[in-house]
């Protein structure tokens, strides 16, 4: 997963997020950063952050895949 931060977050750091989909309960679950990409100023955030999900249940995948878009 892809996202935009201020924060400075270590490549390989684990963070313990809630992803807050849609009309529907949050997915809480561990995630691991794979990689970051400093922003220039001005940019929407600091940083552009690539996340891997570890540790989830079946049924909270579930619930993530529907609403995440592939990368392209």
């Amino acid at each position: 997963m892809r996202v935009y931060t201020d924060d400075e977050l270590a490549v390989g750091s684990r963070l313990d997020i809630d992803v807050l989909l849609p009309d529907a309960e949050p997915v809480r679950c561990w995630a691991q950063v794979v990689w970051r990409v400093d922003l220039d100023h001005g940019s929407v955030a600091k940083y552009d952050v690539g996340l891997k999900f570890l540790d989830m249940q079946e049924g909270d995948v579930q619930r993530l895949a529907s609403f995440l878009v592939p990368a392209r």
